[in-house]
């Protein structure tokens, strides 16, 4: 089941409660979660699974959110292999989120998306275990001297959704179970 929404000028982005995991079994990235190191920059532990520099896979470990940030080149794909969060994202323009085009999406294990080049995004989980992320990108994007740009975080509070409460639209992933 796919939930999507449109954004003015913008990509589409795509919520899929597909399973798909990018392809990746639960023992490619469970190793790999054990040696993950952190990332203070975005408060994430990381672990690179396969792949060069060009396109690599890597398993993320959410302790509480990741740092806002975006990339201007280069798409970013994602799923959720364990726990449950909210997806903050926005168009940036000259460095910063348009005013009023936050949106967020609850997400859960199975679900996977892709980021667009020039959207914030911010992950937060939900309740007491670690949200659990393989996400797929260039090296350019892990870095702050090369291709990702920091930003404060995105707002508490996005249509309805706040991870902040450990609240989540129950509606929404009761809809999009499988």
């Amino acid at each position: 089941m796919t939930s999507s929404l449109q954004i003015e000028n913008a990509r589409l982005i795509s919520l899929m409660h597909d399973g798909s995991s990018l392809g990746l079994q639960p023992s490619d990235w469970r190793k790999p979660l054990e040696r993950a190191t952190p990332d203070p920059a975005v408060g994430i532990r990381h672990e690179q699974i396969s792949g060069n520099a060009n396109y690599r896979l890597h398993v993320a470990a959410i302790p509480q959110q990741v740092g806002c940030h975006y990339h201007a080149n280069g798409d970013e794909d994602y799923a959720v292999v364990e726990g449950t969060g909210v997806l903050f994202f926005g168009p940036v323009v000259n460095g910063t989120v348009v005013p009023d085009t936050w949106k967020s999406i609850a997400v859960r294990v199975g679900d996977s998306f892709v980021i667009p080049e020039g959207y914030a995004h911010q992950l937060r989980k939900i309740g007491a275990a670690d949200l659990t992320i393989v996400f797929g990108c260039p090296d350019s994007h892990l870095s702050d001297d090369s291709d990702r740009y920091l930003l404060p975080d995105a707002p508490r509070m996005v249509g309805g959704l706040s991870a902040d409460q450990n609240q989540i639209d129950l509606n929404f992933l009761n809809e999009h179970s499988s």
